[in-house]
């Protein structure tokens, strides 16, 4: 049985877009366990360290490539990270 060019492209774009939901399935699984994590963590504060925020290393390396890994030496760019995401973030600055 020989599939038309329609039929290929119809598969094509099914495993597309179902792979595209499966890797946003699995971000938010990511972001949900860093989120507990995150949770646990704001009741160890601990004296020699400060830990600000916890995040997938996947979204630490999509934000480092789109606003420069040094983004998180800026003091306001950690701030608007951790408004724009309570659920990751355990310290203030």
């Amino acid at each position: 049985m020989q599939l038309s060019d329609s039929d290929m492209n119809a598969a094509l774009v099914r495993e597309l877009c179902s792979g595209r939901m499966f890797m946003e399935e699995r971000q938010k699984v990511r972001e949900l366990k860093c989120a507990q994590e995150a949770a646990i963590a704001r009741d160890q504060k601990s004296k020699n360290w400060k830990l600000l925020a916890i995040m997938p290393q996947h979204e630490n390396l999509i934000i480092g490539e789109k606003y420069g890994h040094e983004c998180w030496q800026d003091k306001g760019f950690i701030q608007d990270f951790q408004r724009h995401h309570p659920e990751l973030s355990v310290s203030k600055i």
